[in-house]
């Protein structure tokens, strides 16, 4: 029995190690009266039962005041990898994992930190709600967005 138990135990963990592919959108999420954001995230996830690593990210984010077509702020993410944050203990977002996201800086863009939260039991083949916090860009906007995130299966 208890040999069963553990060989089960030991089967779940490897489930959980897999690889995944994950690409996030979302457009014109309003955050506040007088501002919308179009974002992207694509890459991989390994994740395990307390912490997760993402790897070959890819991004872009766009802020844009309501009634206006050009954007006010845009960047870009190139991340080889950035494992969750340990010691994340959320109020509001419980059983998620965070990232801390280096999006680049540049004349339109910079900001203190971004992070990234996703569920820590996604579902694969399906579409997952994440969020993307937006902490202090360019001194003046934040906010939290909701992203449609679909995670896939690494060999699709």
């Amino acid at each position: 029995m208890i040999r069963s138990i553990l060989l089960a135990s030991l089967f779940s963990v490897a489930a959980l190690a897999k690889p995944y592919k994950i690409q996030c959108t979302a457009q014109r999420q309003p955050v506040g009266k007088n501002w919308l954001v179009n974002a992207t995230l694509n890459g991989t996830i390994d994740r395990g039962r307390e912490f997760a690593t993402l790897e070959q990210l890819d991004g872009d984010l766009a802020i844009f005041q309501k009634g206006v077509k050009d954007s006010w702020s845009e960047t870009s993410l190139h991340q080889r990898s950035v494992q969750s944050d340990d010691y994340y203990h959320p109020v509001k977002y419980k059983n998620h994992y965070r990232f801390e996201l280096q999006f680049d800086k540049n004349s339109s863009f910079e900001a203190e930190k971004i992070d990234f939260l996703l569920p820590k039991l996604f579902e694969v083949e399906r579409a997952n709600r994440a969020y993307f916090i937006l902490n202090h860009v360019n001194d003046t906007f934040g906010g939290t967005i909701a992203l449609r995130c679909n995670v896939l299966e690494e060999n699709r």
